[in-house]
Parts: C-alpha cells; sequence; structure tokens
C-alpha cells in the first residue's frame, strides 16, 4: 500500500524528500559555521552606519564572532566616527552597541526625530554598566574591602590596562620602605595572598638604586 502510494504521488514524495535533505544540509552548514565562535548582539544608530569589526562587515542583529579582540569601527557622513577595541569571551557576556552622535545638521534633525532610540541606547547603556560592575567584583572580591588607609600606608587598586577585558586589577600599595611588610601582613588579614596578584609600590626606594 505505501509503495503504491509513492508512485501515485512520486513528484510529492520527492519534493518532502528534497525539503528534508535541504533543511538538514542547512542545519549542518549552520553548526560547523558557527562552531566556536559565540553569539553577540548587534545594536547600531543609524542603523545603515557602516560598522566593521576587524574589517569585516557587520550589521545589526545576531552575528557570531570568534572569542578574541576586535577593532570596532563605525561611521556615516555626517556623524562623529566610532573606533575601540573590544574582547569577545567566551562564553559571550558582551554586546556590540553603538549610537554614533549627529555633527551635520541633517544627522541632529535626524537624531532630533528619532529620539525613543537614543533612549533605548541609554537605556541598555545603564544596564550593561551594572552588570559590568557585579562581574568585575564577582572576579575581584577583594575590592569589596578596599581601600585601607592608615597613618603608615595604605592600600588601594586601579584597573590593570593590560587587560583589555578590563576586569583584572593592580594592587596598589602606598607606604614608606619600612611599612611595607605591614602593608602586606595587612591585605593577609583581609583573606587575600599578595602572591595572587600584581602589586605596585609607590613611595618606596629601591635598595639597590644608587639615585
Amino acid at each position: 500500500m505505501f509503495g503504491e502510494y509513492i508512485r501515485t504521488h512520486k513528484t510529492s514524495f520527492f519534493l518532502i524528500v528534497l525539503l528534508i535533505v535541504g533543511l538538514l544540509g542547512y542545519g549542518i552548514y549552520i553548526a560547523v559555521s558557527r562552531a566556536g565562535k559565540e553569539a553577540v548582539q548587534v545594536y547600531l544608530l543609524p542603523g545603515d552606519a557602516v560598522l566593521t569589526a576587524n574589517n569585516e562587515r557587520l550589521g545589526p542583529g545576531t552575528v557570531y564572532l570568534t572569542p578574541g579582540q576586535y577593532e570596532i569601527k563605525a561611521s556615516k557622513d555626517g556623524f562623529e566616527s566610532y573606533n575601540q577595541t573590544i574582547t569577545i569571551d567566551s562564553p559571550n557576556i558582551r554586546e556590540i552597541d553603538i549610537a554614533l552622535q549627529p555633527q551635520s545638521e541633517e544627522a541632529k534633525k535626524w537624531a532630533a526625530d528619532n529620539q525613543e532610540l537614543y533612549l533605548a541606547y541609554e537605556g541598555r547603556a545603564g544596564k550593561r554598566a551594572n552588570q559590568e560592575g557585579e562581574e568585575f567584583s564577582k572576579k575581584n572580591p577583594v575590592t569589596s574591602k578596599l581601600p585601607v588607609d592608615t597613618f603608615l600606608y595604605s592600600i588601594g587598586y586601579r584597573a590593570d590596562t593590560s587587560d583589555p577585558s578590563g576586569n583584572s586589577i593592580i594592587i596598589t600599595i602606598s607606604a614608606l620602605e619600612g611599612y611595607r611588610r605591614a602593608a602586606l601582613d595587612r591585605f593577609r588579614s583581609l583573606g587575600y595572598d599578595p602572591t595572587d596578584y600584581t602589586i605596585e609600590f609607590t613611595n618606596y626606594k629601591n635598595p639597590f638604586s644608587h639615585e
């Protein structure tokens, strides 16, 4: 009975098979092309601005990028150009969200007519700032106990500019030479090992220096 049905509806059956094979092939292509890449949500104002990541053209929506550093550029006539280096992490927690600022009168009129888009951008920026602050604190819990200030020394921190993710810190200790050990002991008392951090001393004279 099934064979008779196939003979009677040969064309329809053949088209169904082709459709199934095509869908499977497309699914495999998508899986292979996105392997090892992270989904990144791209927002762009104006939407027809030219946006590139390491010279590869991108558009608004979801794109898939291999984790690593990217030089992001965006431009459109009448608007201030944008250029920044970002790091796409794995798993990805980053969006590319760019709102070009108008310069020409025509661009200013466009921005005024699309204020709701810029307000949405500001809302996303505020949400990201909160998320990034939480992520920074999670990766650097010691920051919740700093700074420490005494009459003999102070212990603080600053961002490690060598880390493009912005999530690394350098511990800063301001102390005269004789009080460095006391500062380090205080740091240990906070529950952290100084050898796990890059530490920068100020107001300290190197004993091997002849200056």
